[in-house]
């Protein structure tokens, strides 16, 4: 990958050094987006200020802070660029969206994590301070999260109505004042600023995030009068080394708060030191972030048909009226009367494979099968790989026909175009088998559609859209734990895409946007991730159960264990209830779009039930959000 761009780069009026890749949110002073620069491949964040609302003087106001601050904790402005109706701040950007979206998260953020954050804050602030900046808009919206392996860092941002301290000549706004009353200190309401203004809103911003609401609430007028008048309550379980913090940064008079960011810092970091040395489970990687809900709603399913299974089935899709079962080695496919699943079926074929069925891929094209079967029984270094193809008016109790194609290596990886059209294929090519041979197959007769790509191995292939995949690689080293996606198009050309500094596992498309994935992490399989791609965003969603499955559906997802559990979460990410089986789960697929096919098995006596998840779950959905909101 290149190096950053210029700070300032050169005007190009036929051409953008970057690609637009969504809006992420819009503001009072302008719209942020989500860009990909075209030379790197890397993700920037495009801030665009409107001249009506930000003439060119505030721009090279802010312009000019950005510069003069570079820390970790501060969203860097790496170039200006021009474009046909104005010009844009190029900033880092974060794919973890905003602190307010993670106060909004249903997951429950360690108390450790919390604080980190607000020492993150406070890093941030103490270097905008020694550079005579105060930010005076501290606010959830303006606090940016990279993810980590272990959590979030944070990053300020949007230094718009930022001021310079009275040392540099400009010791207040003039007339009336402007921010978040619900953030701002009592002095920002008649027009004074300070360095302890922007650690009063960091002190709400800490309160905040240990009791789940701010210390103020009303009207406008009534916030204002509660940060002049109002005594502060704190709760009685709230945590006993952090109250002198919070009551310290939320003095009415500026004089009585922390001196300065470096000093409220110090003190939290002391806190931090001794509630780890109390408590050292809290650090552990895997107990940043956790479910807590005391309980989901019962989610009411019903029952449209069973059927009994004499043999446990592992591989299952539905399309249409068809229904397509793996048994081991045995592929049986059911034609009902109709699309509802339920009444009289025929067996319309079934083929006994000479290896065990480990993928199945339907389409109106035919069914695709992949098997596997160690080459040698005592050592599992080497498999045999073969792939079939079976028409639709297969014939009945049909003998397993040549395979499309056969490999003898130690893994593969493939992923089959929606259209069915083309198959993604990725096979080792060296000993040391780190590598592989990348290339595109026309699946009918499996025949290259171009040559070989060298490549390193990755843990998936995922086919995006009939043009597009996206290889998955896991990137496990000392020095760095990442996942590295790069895309594909059906020729075998693998291009940078974004990278994540997570270690994720069982990934999968939602079917119907085909941008959003959602994903497990690898470290800790009990937090789902939700990856948003145009544009790139990453919420991690704290997982009642550990998903063996994961089906999409255009309203969200349906996660399942082995042990009959199973959680509906809308698109973003948020429950809608619960039920459970009680049964062992051997296989699941998605039926419909409220629908689902859920293969059991318990001792000698299997089932298959066509499930009705309810179509009043966009209703639900509803409902939740009002009472969110």
């Amino acid at each position: 990958m290149s190096s950053q761009p210029d700070l300032v780069e050169k005007f190009s009026p036929q051409r953008s050094h970057y690609r637009i890749l969504g809006l992420i949110g819009q503001g009072q002073f302008g719209r942020v987006y989500c860009a990909l620069h075209r030379q790197s491949g890397r993700i920037y964040g495009l801030k665009d200020l409107e001249h009506k609302v930000f003439p060119t003087n505030k721009f090279l106001r802010e312009l000019a802070y950005l510069v003069t601050l570079r820390h970790p904790n501060i969203a860097t402005c790496y170039a200006v660029e021009y474009h046909a109706r104005g010009r844009y701040l190029v900033m880092d950007y974060c794919e973890g969206g905003t602190l307010r979206d993670l106060m909004d998260n249903e997951g429950e953020v360690s108390l450790l994590q919390k604080l980190k954050l607000i020492t993150d804050i406070l890093a941030g602030l103490d270097h905008a301070h020694k550079s005579q900046i105060i930010h005076c808009d501290i606010k959830p919206e303006n606090i940016l999260l990279k993810v980590t392996a272990t959590g979030w860092d944070a990053k300020i941002s949007d230094f718009g109505i930022a001021q310079l301290t009275a040392v540099t000549g400009n010791p207040n706004f003039g007339k009336g004042y402007t921010g978040s009353p619900a953030y701002m200190a009592p002095e920002r309401f008649y027009g004074k600023f300070s360095v302890a203004s922007d650690l009063y809103a960091v002190g709400i911003l800490l309160y905040e995030l240990i009791v789940g609401d701010r210390p103020f609430s009303g009207l406008p007028g009534q916030i204002q009068a509660a940060h002049f008048n109002q005594r502060l309550i704190i709760p009685e379980n709230f945590p006993a080394l952090v109250r002198p913090i919070v009551i310290k940064s939320l003095e009415k008079l500026p004089q009585k708060r922390f001196a300065t960011a470096g000093k409220m810092k110090e003190a939290l970091d002391k806190a931090i030191e001794e509630m780890s040395a109390n408590s050292p489970t809290q650090n552990s990687p895997t107990a940043f972030f956790r479910f807590t809900a005391s309980s989901l709603k019962q989610h009411s399913v019903t029952e449209i048909s069973t059927d009994a299974l004499a043999f446990p089935v592992h591989q299952l899709a539905v399309l249409g009226k068809k229904v397509y079962l793996g048994l081991d080695h045995q592929l049986l496919c059911r034609c009902y009367v109709d699309t509802d699943l339920k009444g009289n079926y025929l067996n319309q074929w079934d083929v006994y494979l000479p290896f065990p069925i480990i993928a199945l891929h339907v389409h109106e094209k035919g069914s695709f099968v992949l098997t596997k079967q160690a080459v040698n029984p005592s050592s599992s270094q080497e498999f045999q790989y073969h792939l079939y193809r079976f028409a639709k008016d297969q014939p009945i109790h049909s003998v397993a026909p040549k395979p499309l194609g056969s490999w003898q290596v130690s893994k593969l990886a493939c992923s089959f175009a929606p259209n069915g059209k083309w198959l993604a294929l990725v096979k080792p090519r060296t000993e040391k088998e780190s590598r592989g041979s990348f290339q595109i197959f026309k699946l009918l007769r499996l025949t290259p559609v171009a040559i070989a790509h060298n490549s390193l191995f990755p843990s998936q292939l995922i086919a995006i859209d009939n043009d597009h995949g996206l290889a998955v690689f896991l990137a496990k080293t000392s020095f760095r734990q990442a996942t590295v996606f790069r895309l594909f198009n059906r020729r075998g050309d693998l291009m940078s895409a974004f990278t994540l500094p997570l270690l994720l596992t069982s990934i999968i498309l939602n079917n119907e946007t085909r941008n959003h994935l959602f994903a497990l992490e690898l470290t800790n399989p009990r937090i789902g991730v939700l990856i948003r791609l145009r544009p790139l965003k990453v919420t991690r969603i704290a997982l009642k159960i550990k998903p063996d499955f994961i089906l999409s559906y255009p309203w969200g997802y349906l996660l399942a264990d082995r042990q009959g559990n199973l959680n509906l979460l809308d698109a973003d990410g948020f429950y809608i209830g619960e039920f459970s089986l009680k049964e062992t789960i051997t296989a699941i697929a998605v039926a419909g779009e409220f629908r689902c096919l859920v293969a059991t098995w318990s001792e000698t006596q299997g089932m298959i039930k066509f499930l009705d998840l309810g179509s009043n779950i966009r209703e639900i959905i509803d409902q939740i959000y009002d009472e969110r909101d």
